[in-house]
């Protein structure tokens, strides 16, 4: 930032306000009526959508996990709509290198994890090699899901034989 002008751009503690300038310019810090605070976005809508909800919760099987997105940005509508535990890979924003390709494999093996979503929302699959790692390996080994109330971001997993 340029030195003469930082007028409203940083916050108390001196550094930049992220909800007055950058990615977060439109978010507000609260959730009350008029303000904006969904970060899903993509193919599910600023809010998750109770028809793709109900579809994962029927056809969840048992996992532990609804689904999985990339980054938690893109889970917390999940999240917050249903409180089920859905797996934010590549963590807040899709860029740390978590889970591993071998552990996510682990989790769809022990029929931990069903669904994954793959594009749309923020926090896509990252650019670390894990995050696209997996992004990769889902699009090859699992199977678009052409029954979900959703088009064509929903993969179905299942353990490889």
């Amino acid at each position: 930032f340029p030195s003469h002008d930082t007028a409203g751009r940083f916050g108390g503690n001196g550094k930049p306000d992220p909800f007055r300038h950058g990615p977060m310019a439109n978010v507000q810090p609260n959730n009350q009526p008029g303000n904006r605070l969904s970060m899903s976005g993509g193919p599910f809508g600023e809010q998750a959508n109770s028809e793709i909800i109900s579809y994962l919760e029927k056809n969840r099987n048992g996992a532990k996990y609804l689904l999985a997105t990339f980054g938690a940005q893109a889970a917390a509508s999940f999240i917050t709509t249903t409180g089920e535990p859905v797996l934010p890979i590549g963590g807040f924003d899709g860029q740390d290198p978590t889970p591993t390709l071998d552990e996510f494999k682990a989790m769809i093996k022990n029929g931990e994890l069903r669904y994954v979503q793959v594009g749309g929302g923020m926090g896509g699959p990252g650019n670390n090699e894990a995050s696209s790692e997996i992004s990769s390996w889902v699009t090859t080994n699992c199977t678009l899901d052409v029954n979900a109330p959703v088009s064509g971001s929903l993969y179905l997993c299942t353990p490889v034989k």
